[in-house]
């Protein structure tokens, strides 16, 4: 015989006194496992107790198993309980079911608008989903609740920095180092935000006091990489994307930089592998397929850039920089009506695209238009003053003179920057150009010197059958 419970009408709605004590002081004892084992008996007397289901949900929530169910039947039976919608959030968010998880802190906080934890835990939920000026609000409501607390500093900084809010992004992140020193990611967002503001040695310090507090920290790495890169310091970006690859070797991010880094000292096949690489780890890395299709059109694989720029822009429509550099292998095929539909997406989806203003000039300049070239480089340098593309294209339109001593003066405090070879050799050629053209042979022949010195860093090796692709394209 089997002695079932008795029937659902003898069920009491609420269990014993001296049972919820007991579930009590095993949860402030962080006992649970105790808390489950007792809370699942519970629940079989007592199917109807929404305080005992909130027990059994938290418990499991505790341990990291599946609370979802429990947690859904505590809200139901206890809908004027905040703890339980927030409590629902959580786990719903655990499961990114992020839009649910923000009606129930939102319904939280109807019952209780002080509740600052479910403040913070919308901002996040609304984080994810990218509603980022939401997220702001929240967090500042959960900062006026709760002032002293690094996480909501660091993580509304953060919410600042994706909406290109840098200054106060760069004030929340050292308020929260002021409260909590050790905050590693306080240390590692802080270097992103002063490193998108152009302070790259500051930059530098931020990342590296993140790695000296977590040596493991593999985005740390990958983004200390990256303000050496800028800082031209190519050999020690190299190095630092790789150890952000030893530690997670399925970080994407640092797959791309790494190749940006090769990329940068001439190295293209292996910047194509690099690529490659990340692509395996998301196939649908917008970003990292317009990369490879840069390192493609770096060794002349034209063609197979054409494709890697169409991928980028099957994965993200309104990719600027896809469309930039698509139109920049047409134009190399003579596909010029194509190249410059091209240019102009780029340009209607991001104005300010300095890239997409050059291949623009060259556009105008192919059909002899030269005043109106020389005046979109101009535009392109007051967005990007430092666009070695943009002061070498101006050489190219006219015979410089000795009037353009202005231009010739910027152009070599660009060049004087370390610059990617495949970025200095253009500028050094046309500064050649300008010493040609105002008759100081000795300084043109400096600099067509040290442009081909470069040409033969970063010039690929002769491909005999990507050569005739690259004719046969340029005739047709």
């Amino acid at each position: 015989f089997v002695a079932g419970p008795p029937p659902a009408a003898l069920w009491p709605k609420t269990p014993a006194h001296a049972d919820l004590s007991q579930l009590v002081t095993n949860m402030r004892a962080q006992r649970y496992q105790e808390v489950e084992r007792r809370g699942r008996e519970l629940v079989v007397q007592h199917p109807n107790s929404g305080v005992v289901w909130k027990f059994l949900g938290v418990s499991l929530g505790m341990q990291g198993k599946e609370a979802l169910h429990a947690l859904e039947k505590t809200a139901n039976l206890l809908p004027d309980d905040a703890e339980a919608h927030f409590n629902l959030g959580n786990a719903l968010r655990s499961v990114r079911r992020l839009d649910d998880a923000a009606g129930c802190y939102r319904r939280a906080l109807k019952i209780r608008p002080d509740f600052a934890a479910a403040h913070i835990t919308l901002a996040d939920a609304l984080r994810g989903l990218g509603q980022l000026d939401a997220a702001v609000a929240s967090y500042r409501r959960a900062l006026e609740l709760e002032p002293g607390n690094a996480e909501v500093h660091s993580n509304l900084g953060t919410a600042l920095l994706k909406l290109g809010q840098l200054h106060e992004a760069v004030v929340r992140f050292r308020r929260a180092l002021e409260i909590k020193p050790d905050l590693v990611l306080a240390h590692g967002n802080l270097g992103n935000a002063l490193h998108n503001l152009g302070l790259l040695n500051e930059a530098v310090a931020s990342h590296r006091r993140a790695i000296e507090l977590a040596p493991d920290f593999a985005a740390a790495h990958t983004n200390l990489g990256n303000a050496l890169r800028d800082l031209g310091q190519f050999d020690d970006a190299l190095a630092s994307h790789r150890r952000a690859l030893e530690i997670q070797p399925d970080l994407a991010e640092a797959g791309i930089n790494l190749g940006n880094a090769l990329r940068d000292l001439g190295q293209y096949d292996a910047a194509t592998a690099s690529y490659r690489r990340a692509l395996e780890i998301d196939p649908h890395f917008a970003v990292a397929h317009c990369n490879l299709g840069g390192a493609l059109r770096d060794l002349g694989r034209i063609g197979d850039a054409e494709a890697s720029f169409r991928q980028a822009l099957v994965v993200k429509p309104d990719y600027a920089e896809a469309h930039s550099n698509l139109g920049v292998v047409l134009r190399q095929q003579n596909r010029m009506v194509e190249a410059e539909v091209s240019c102009l997406r780029a340009r209607e989806i991001d104005p300010n695209l300095a890239a997409a203003l050059v291949l623009l000039a060259e556009l105008q300049a192919d059909k002899g238009q030269f005043a109106e070239a020389e005046e979109l480089f101009k535009r392109a340098i007051a967005i990007e003053p430092n666009s070695a593309e943009a002061w070498a294209g101006i050489s190219s339109l006219r015979k410089m003179t000795a009037n353009d001593a202005a231009w010739l003066t910027e152009a070599q405090r660009v060049a004087s920057q370390r610059l990617p070879p495949r970025q200095e050799v253009p500028l050094r050629y046309a500064i050649g150009k300008y010493f040609d053209d105002v008759h100081d042979y000795a300084q043109a022949f400096t600099n067509y010197q040290r442009a081909n010195e470069l040409t033969k860093l970063c010039t690929a090796k002769h491909d005999r059958q990507h050569l005739a692709q690259v004719v046969s394209q340029s005739v047709h």
